[in-house]
């Protein structure tokens, strides 16, 4: 208990110590700074994982654990926790989403490795794109002309007899590719909610939910409109959103009480967060 109690504090110290004079320093210097604090607190509570230990006497750490810290360790380091040898079969089951139909770490896992991976790029902005890759390697099924992708060699639709390598493809052969919920923000948060995906309050928020920028301004964009879309990866014990997203790519980006790089200088904007379908 004392020491799951220094690890808070210096979860906490972390997150504390980028009080920043934003008339001292540049916006780009601010969010260097934010997002190293953020991920020194990452890494303080994946450093309270007993890495190197026997599975027993690591299945015998997590039973000495109170619910708290359990919950605590799910939301910030799911997929670390996951892979950690004597884990409980249960808890695995449960990080997982019990196998019915999305699972949340292989979504995290996915955009963990991908967020500075460019070659994923199709087109001037892939956000959307990336949130798409992210659900599908989560388990989440293509529902044919709605969310949806053609394979490599597979011919453009409405054009049989072309087949165009990738090299060579450009953004209009890739419009054909794609359904337009797979790479554009509100057709994608709108294909979710249609298809058994639910909003949950930011409070919810937990890893593998997609998070999406929206713009608040009815009279300049004709009521909320999202813009942008980011996969939640990790939810602090302070309950602070952690996402991580592409174009830019970027891992543990903080939500709250930061200077989140999508809601800089823009118009008055709001957030809202999706469970996929088939996550309970």
């Amino acid at each position: 208990m004392q020491a799951a109690t220094q690890a808070d504090q210096l979860c906490a110290d972390a997150l504390s110590a980028v009080s920043l004079n934003p008339g001292d320093i540049t916006k780009e210097q601010a969010q260097n700074a934010q997002s190293a604090a953020v991920r020194k607190a990452v890494e303080e509570m994946r450093d309270q994982l007993p890495d190197g230990l026997p599975p027993q006497e690591v299945g015998k750490w997590w039973q000495a654990l109170t619910p708290q810290r359990q919950l605590q360790l799910r939301l910030a380091a799911p997929v670390e926790l996951y892979d950690l040898p004597g884990i409980p079969a249960d808890v695995k089951a449960q990080l997982t989403n019990n196998g019915k139909g999305y699972n949340p770490i292989e979504a995290v896992r996915w955009a963990y490795a991908n967020a500075p991976n460019e070659g994923v790029n199709r087109f001037p902005n892939n956000c959307a794109l990336f949130v798409s890759e992210s659900l599908r390697a989560g388990g989440l099924s293509e529902v044919a002309g709605r969310w949806s992708k053609e394979h490599w060699a597979d011919p453009i639709p409405n054009m049989p007899s072309v087949h165009i390598p990738f090299s060579e493809r450009n953004f209009d052969a890739d419009q054909y590719r794609y359904t337009k919920s797979w790479y554009n923000a509100d057709e994608q948060r709108s294909f979710l909610i249609n298809c058994g995906g639910s909003s949950v309050p930011l409070s919810q928020a937990r890893p593998g939910d997609v998070i999406y920028f929206n713009w608040s301004d009815s009279a300049a964009h004709g009521g909320e409109v999202s813009h942008h879309a980011a996969i939640v990866s990790s939810v602090l014990p302070n309950g602070e959103v952690l996402y991580t997203q592409h174009t830019p790519g970027a891992t543990n980006y903080s939500l709250e009480d930061r200077l989140p790089i999508r809601l800089q200088d823009q118009d008055p904007q709001t957030v809202v967060v999706i469970r996929p379908p088939g996550a309970q």
